[in-house]
């Protein structure tokens, strides 16, 4: 059994998502081979689109040379995001940042450059079972190296 290369992957699928409007969020080989693949487009993503990604690989690598198990799939909704795109993505909307410090912010994502991060803080209020939710005008810059984690905020 040949072993597959997370590079060439990345490297193979990249125009087809591109031309597709899709992103690679990550791609995850382990020894055995078992590859996942997780994209995403501004526009979320769907099942025909991951059954398309599987098909492309599909062409690209011969089960009998490199005997893999695939499973392709959109990020899921509480996972940290590990792409800038993904950032780009959730511009204008409610995420939440956890900082090497452990400090865990609620904010809006204003925006980012090479740096930082720009954001809104939003301050969450309990009034008896209702949560309120307080967006500060005020924006603040974290740096990106004080980012443990940022993900979308759920509200359940």
């Amino acid at each position: 059994m040949e072993k597959l290369d997370k590079h060439t992957v990345e490297k193979e699928l990249q125009k087809y998502l591109e031309e597709n409007g899709l992103f690679l969020v990550d791609v995850l080989i382990d020894d055995h081979n078992h590859v996942k693949i997780e994209i995403d487009s501004m526009a979320g993503v769907n099942i025909e689109q991951c059954v398309k990604v599987t098909r492309i690989f599909e062409s690209l690598y011969d089960r009998d040379i490199f005997d893999y198990s695939l499973e392709v799939s959109s990020p899921g909704l509480d996972a940290p995001f590990k792409t800038k795109k993904q950032w780009e993505k959730n511009i204008g909307k409610k995420i939440w940042v956890t900082t090497h410090d452990q400090k865990k912010i609620c904010a809006v994502l204003s925006g980012f450059d090479e740096h930082n991060i720009i954001i809104k803080p939003v301050t969450l209020k309990k009034r008896g079972k209702a949560t309120v939710e307080i967006v500060e005008e005020s924006e603040t810059n974290i740096p990106i190296d004080q980012i443990k984690t940022m993900k979308k905020y759920i509200k359940i």
